[in-house]
């Protein structure tokens, strides 16, 4: 399912059709998906992106069940991700590692981009050499914020980063931040919070998504 997830993320940009090839919501697109009884079929048209759901028969094998199993935890996370978007971003207040503080009044007027993140996750240091240039390729831009969220403690983070470099300021002991309050327990998750305040979209694909969507939001 590497291939499924590299080719037909549902975190993209997509117009979502159902079986007939008709426009539907995306949520609903996303429902039918956790039913496990459709795949999402990529198609391109005028230089747009659809995602067509196409029946799959689970009881054919055991491929096709297997399939349609992953399939439906991809949308049940999409599912939920979307879930977020138009809603404001909870309160918070914290310091960075080098004493800086972060909260919801001196980020206003500002784009937010989020990243939770713990050491021992592969994907999530895996990522961190893209992460870097983004941070980079905004570094002119004096609207927009790189903060990241971490569950270690100060001492394990600030020993890790003095061997990685990660250019987002980063916050360390945000587990209970990050599971209770946001409510998040899938790691990396990015969001991008709006100027405003508001959670325009969450995604866990930082290299393939930040890119395109902070291009969308910063037009």
């Amino acid at each position: 399912m590497t291939y499924f997830n590299q080719n037909t993320g549902l975190s993209a940009d997509f117009i979502p059709l159902d079986e007939q090839g008709n426009q539907i919501q995306r949520m609903y697109f996303l429902k039918a998906l956790t039913q496990r009884q459709y795949i999402p079929i990529r198609e391109e048209k005028n230089g747009k992106v659809y995602y067509k759901l196409y029946r799959l028969d689970k009881e054919k094998s055991t491929i096709n069940d297997q399939i349609l199993t992953t399939v439906a935890q991809f949308a049940e996370i999409e599912e939920n991700f979307m879930s977020y978007e138009g809603k404001p971003f909870p309160t918070f207040k914290v310091l960075d590692l080098k004493g800086n503080q972060y909260d919801n009044q001196n980020t206003q007027g500002k784009i937010l981009v989020l990243k939770t993140w713990f050491i021992r996750c592969h994907a999530c240091v895996e990522e961190m050499p893209a992460m870097n240039k983004m941070v980079k390729a905004f570094d002119h831009r004096k609207d927009i914020v790189f903060l990241s969220l971490a569950l270690d403690n100060e001492k394990k983070l600030k020993e890790f980063l003095s061997k990685k470099s990660f250019n987002y300021a980063t916050v360390a002991n945000q587990e209970n931040f990050i599971e209770n309050t946001l409510g998040f327990n899938s790691f990396p998750t990015h969001i991008i919070v709006s100027k405003s305040g508001r959670i325009l979209k969450v995604f866990s694909d930082g290299e393939r998504y930040l890119p395109y969507y902070l291009a969308k939001y910063l037009k």
